[in-house]
């Protein structure tokens, strides 16, 4: 689908090849936010253990990081705003797993209300 000719243009992000990983073998990776989501609210533990691999294009916006890795990307297309969010639900239920704790609604909440632009 990341190679769909309706898709790809207006996607703010490429994923690469095979592109859903672990995030490496040791402890999860915290959660931060970034750019427009700097200072974002998210618990102590907020983490996450496997990602889609995601390469900004020129113009993005990382909101939200998963150690190094970008894990929101926000981008624009034509009057609208897109989001691509890169955390996957696998692997071992880990202490502070985004998609177990409030980590995913305040992510989800915070990313709804950029492409809403609802401050």
């Amino acid at each position: 689908w990341q190679e769909s000719d309706i898709l790809a243009p207006i996607l703010p992000a490429t994923l690469k090849p095979f592109d859903l990983r672990p995030l490496g073998t040791g402890a999860p990776l915290p959660l931060r936010g970034v750019g427009p989501l700097a200072g974002l609210k998210l618990p102590a533990d907020a983490a996450a253990n496997w990602l889609h691999t995601l390469e900004p294009k020129p113009g993005a916006t990382v909101a939200l990081t998963a150690g190094d890795h970008p894990a929101l990307v926000l981008g624009k297309h034509g009057k609208g705003r897109i989001a691509m969010l890169a955390l996957a639900p696998l692997g071992e239920d880990i202490p502070g797993a985004w998609w177990r704790s409030e980590a995913g609604q305040t992510i989800t909440t915070a990313a709804c209300r950029l492409l809403l632009n609802v401050r």
